[in-house]
């Protein structure tokens, strides 16, 4: 064999160890102001006058770990996408500080474009991942943030700097629309100042819309925060003014639009956060998918009456309207899989049957005997739960999150 035959054979065989590379090279596309470099086991990204108001766009598939530098900060985050290529949109709130460089690896991860908006951040609601929300920061005076849900961008989500902001956001609405004995109900602060809110929160359009119209018809005065909320939904198109069809007419009512809107608060930590982020954007596929919606209630009434009992206990003793079955069917929903199976029966079968055999001990006879005879009750619903949201939307509910610090552990995530 001679020497030309060799080299020959040498470089088809460096050719396929390096396809991936070479593949991976000839697909990327970036924007001007993006320099990119190959390099043997990475990528680099060099953003040329990245500014606070900027959007940095990645479409990536699968999983790798990206390093960050900044004049003022390192990093290192976790993307993850198993199912199909993800458009991830990132501003300097949620990196933590401006980047100047990122360096990508090639195993295992696949970036196809990177692009910057310049001067994007403020003209429109940004769309962002639900761990860029849990771990971006709030600037400067802000005592709120708003995004759109990168899965469903017709969900908009608020971050509200503390449990006070959020519920002069969105207590009356909780009262109006899912409290037990308060539905349909416009009460006054002064009406609800000792009772209890929730610590996040999901509404649908429909909702929102009866809640503004009632507002406006009996002269109830709102919030200065619900005032706001009202002009975000109306800009983002979950609800719409409806105008009178005369000439110069200036009545309008609300109608329902496109979409919900879901809130959390930086006052929970961070981990409380995600399990209560996950929670209301499943809410969110529940409103928004009606193949979803429509196979979560069927699942529901196809439970036997005890089963339903043990939830309309459940959700009661967590003071839901228990007589609303679509209630029941998105909150059983929301509660089964908002944690890892590994922790279901932590929640479930330790903590919760607990609680609700001394908030209801004339029921504590049929709970400890529903409990004996089906031990896997949550665990086996959760799977069925699953299974529909990923036939109806292709979502896991465990894997909602594309983007974390890669320093977190798997505890991180767990608390039973």
């Amino acid at each position: 064999m001679n020497l030309r035959f060799k080299l020959l054979i040498f470089a088809i065989i460096l050719c396929f160890a390096n396809a991936d590379l070479w593949t991976f090279q000839s697909f990327i596309k970036a924007s001007d102001d993006i320099e990119v470099t190959y390099e043997r086991e990475c990528i680099k990204l060099f953003l040329n006058g990245f500014e606070a108001n900027d959007i940095l766009e990645l479409e990536f598939f699968g999983e790798g770990d990206l390093q960050f530098y900044g004049k003022k900060g390192f990093e290192v985050f976790s993307f993850s996408e198993k199912s199909c290529s993800r458009v991830l949109k990132l501003s300097k709130s949620s990196i933590g500080f401006l980047p100047e460089k990122i360096v990508i690896p090639i195993k295992g991860f696949y970036l196809y474009s990177a692009f910057v908006n310049k001067n994007s951040f403020d003209k429109s609601i940004p769309v962002a991942d639900i761990g860029q929300i849990i771990f971006s920061k709030l600037e400067n005076d802000r005592v709120f943030n708003v995004y759109r849900w990168n899965l469903e961008p017709s969900v908009i989500i608020f971050d509200t700097r503390d449990y006070k902001t959020q519920s002069r956001f969105f207590k009356r609405l909780a009262f109006f629309i899912e409290k037990s004995g308060y539905t349909g109900k416009l009460c006054s602060n002064r009406e609800l100042a000792k009772d209890r809110g929730w610590k996040a929160h999901d509404y649908r359009a429909e909702d929102l819309a009866l809640f503004f119209n009632l507002a406006k018809e009996q002269n109830f005065r709102l919030n200065e925060e619900e005032i706001i909320l009202q002009n975000i939904l109306v800009d983002a198109g979950v609800i719409k003014k409806s105008f009178c069809n005369f000439s110069n007419c200036s009545h309008f009512h609300f109608t329902s639009g496109e979409g919900a809107v879901l809130s959390v608060s930086r006052e929970a930590f961070d981990n409380y956060r995600y399990r209560l982020l996950t929670h209301e954007c499943l809410h969110g596929l529940f409103f928004t998918n009606k193949s979803f919606r429509r196979g979560i209630i069927e699942q529901y009434n196809n439970l036997s009456e005890n089963e339903k009992r043990i939830w309309k206990l459940i959700l009661a003793d967590k003071d839901y309207d228990s007589s609303n079955p679509v209630l029941m069917a998105n909150e059983a929903m929301a509660y089964n899989l908002q944690q890892p199976e590994v922790e279901i029966k932590g929640y479930f079968n330790a903590y919760l049957i607990d609680k609700l055999c001394k908030d209801y001990p004339e029921e504590k006879s049929f709970i400890e005997s529903f409990m004996k005879e089906n031990q896997d009750f949550f665990i086996e619903n959760a799977r069925v739960l699953n299974k529909i949201l990923f036939q109806t939307t292709g979502y896991d509910a465990y894997e909602l999150v594309s983007f974390k610090p890669a320093k977190l552990e798997d505890w991180w995530f767990r608390f039973f």
